[in-house]
């Protein structure tokens, strides 16, 4: 009289797929992982130069800016292929102006902090954190997530 429910056969891995906003949650967690452990490689460099730590900090806050936000861009619009290209593009702007416009900065304005080494510190920053996005957007794609559940 009364049949229990039946469910769909899935596989765990098919049931735990992460969302696009959790995926997006990680990855940024994952960016701010690698910026800490860049922030605390640059601090343990320290010499006793002046304004060495003050370089850290804009460096560091400039390309952590510039790449969550360049991160959250680009994610916005994952599932249409169209509209993928136009996230990817907004990203790689965020990612590239933001850095590059405090580049100008530090050689008009920023005089004692280009001389600290913020320069050298910010393409620093800005290059470990553009890897670990490359890694990111490649781990987390959706060709990746098809492919996973073709093998399955």
């Amino acid at each position: 009289m009364f049949a229990a429910p039946r469910f769909p056969a899935q596989s765990f891995w098919h049931m735990v797929q992460p969302s696009r906003a959790r995926s997006t949650l990680l990855g940024g967690c994952t960016l701010l992982l690698v910026w800490g452990a860049a922030v605390a490689v640059a601090l343990s460099l320290d010499d006793g130069r002046a304004l060495w730590r003050e370089s850290i900090a804009f460096a560091a806050g400039i390309c952590l800016i510039g790449s969550l936000s360049g991160w959250c861009a680009s994610r916005c619009f994952v599932d249409s292929p169209s509209l993928a290209v136009a996230g990817a593009m907004a990203g790689m702007l965020l990612r590239i102006m933001i850095p590059l416009a405090a580049l100008a900065w530090l050689q008009t304005w920023g005089n004692l902090l280009a001389l600290a080494g913020a320069g050298g510190l910010l393409t620093a920053f800005y290059l470990t954190l553009l890897a670990t996005d490359i890694l990111l957007h490649v781990m987390m794609s959706p060709a990746n997530a098809e492919h996973r559940r073709t093998i399955e």
